[in-house]
């Protein structure tokens, strides 16, 4: 459990995925989107430059959500439905997999594999570059082709009007989207954990990878506060149908906080992405909170929590079924069954964080359920304390 909000939500995985195709940008590089939802609403205001200046990298979202009606690539193969009010989007194609991306008076299908970028006003306005590929744009009782080294923008509302321009120079947010890609190729060259995994790329660069006997890959984050622990420089936000979701201030602070376990080793916190696999599911915080009605440590009346250990299962606070607990943990425990969900009883589980360094925190309950930094607030929460402490 943890703590609630409102009523707990049944999570159906299959109409989570076609929601994700309906409602939000599957690309295979990254956009933003004015009223993003889920997930994708989680990794835009945990990215730092996405709250500093609204871009922000999405990769395919697919891998966020688990299916029993078919594979994503079933569902997804041949044609990618994407609807964008307003916003930005950059997309490259790697295949040659035909896109259509709606808008409210136009349509853009992306025809061959490319390189693409499109903005949308709230106007209405709707403008299309072709670095490479080609398009093509139905604005009103018209379609045309957009070829490569070219572009159009669409106005007008009740009147639909259009032109064909060669496509402008590249500017900050063209450059952006290129490094983000090229640090998307330079970690796939060289994958420790799916490629799937969202956010995986910012580990680059902001940390070091080595390998463990006990554990496989793990990766030690760089340049963090001497007092660092993991799930404590960040916030709590509500996130439906997910709950209470974790958002890291790091730039490298989302898959370590959505996918995986993190053990302290060498005096040092790691993450620790646990056994390959294809397509890793997210989780809104893999941690175990601590506290509860009638529980009040020396600190004062708060709510606190510490991340889970290697091989330590996750029993998502939502309603989800026995499907998808199994594939939200098979990185790390593979015995869970409808039976183990059933018992489960964290109170009666040994975690291996629970009395580690720094690993737990503790806040006032207001700063936990009105989304304040955490870090600002921590209260001293002595051992022993955790130790008795009953968990949510």
């Amino acid at each position: 459990n943890s703590p609630t909000n409102t009523a707990n939500q049944y999570v159906d995985p299959s109409t989570l995925q076609q929601s994700a195709i309906e409602e939000l940008l599957t690309t295979r590089s990254f956009a933003i989107a004015v009223g993003a939802k889920g997930p994708l609403a989680a990794y835009l205001a945990s990215h730092p430059r996405a709250e500093s200046t609204g871009l922000a990298a999405v990769p395919l979202l697919s891998n966020l959500f688990s299916s029993s009606k078919g594979s994503v690539d079933d569902q997804i193969a041949n044609v990618i439905n994407s609807s964008l009010e307003a916003g930005r989007l950059h997309e490259s194609l790697i295949v040659e997999l035909k896109k259509l991306v709606n808008f409210e008076y136009a349509a853009v299908s992306l025809l061959t594999a490319g390189s693409y970028r499109i903005d949308v006003q709230s106007s209405g306005q709707t403008s299309l570059v072709v670095r490479s590929g080609k398009a093509e744009v139905i604005a009103g009782s018209d379609d045309f082709d957009v070829n490569a080294g070219r572009s159009t923008v669409i106005s007008g509302l009740d009147s639909i009007s259009y032109y064909v321009a060669d496509a402008p120079g590249p500017d900050e947010w063209d450059s952006w989207s290129a490094d983000r890609e090229h640090r998307d190729d330079q970690a796939a060259s060289n994958p420790r954990v799916s490629r799937e995994m969202i956010g995986s790329e910012d580990l680059e660069g902001n940390g070091t990878w080595r390998q463990d006997a006990s554990y496989g890959q793990i990766w030690t984050p760089a340049n963090v506060p001497s007092d660092w622990a993991p799930y404590r420089f960040g916030h709590w936000a509500w996130v439906e149908p997910w709950g209470w979701t974790w958002m890291d201030n790091a730039s490298w602070g989302f898959a370590p906080f959505h996918y995986g376990r993190w053990a302290y080793l060498s005096a040092r916190w790691n993450w620790i992405p646990g056994a390959a696999m294809a397509r890793p599911v997210y989780a809104p915080a893999l941690v175990v909170f601590v506290g509860g009605d009638g529980w009040r440590p020396a600190a004062g009346d708060g709510i606190g929590w510490f991340p889970l250990g290697p091989r330590e299962a996750y029993i998502p606070p939502y309603k989800a079924s026995t499907e998808y607990v199994q594939r939200i943990n098979v990185s790390h425990v593979t015995n869970i069954n409808a039976q183990y969900i059933e018992r489960f009883d964290s109170n009666q589980t040994v975690y291996a964080n629970r009395n580690a360094p720094r690993a737990v925190t503790f806040v006032p309950r207001d700063v936990f359920v009105q989304s304040r930094p955490a870090e600002r607030s921590v209260l001293t929460i002595s051992i022993s304390e955790t130790s008795r402490a009953p968990l949510m």
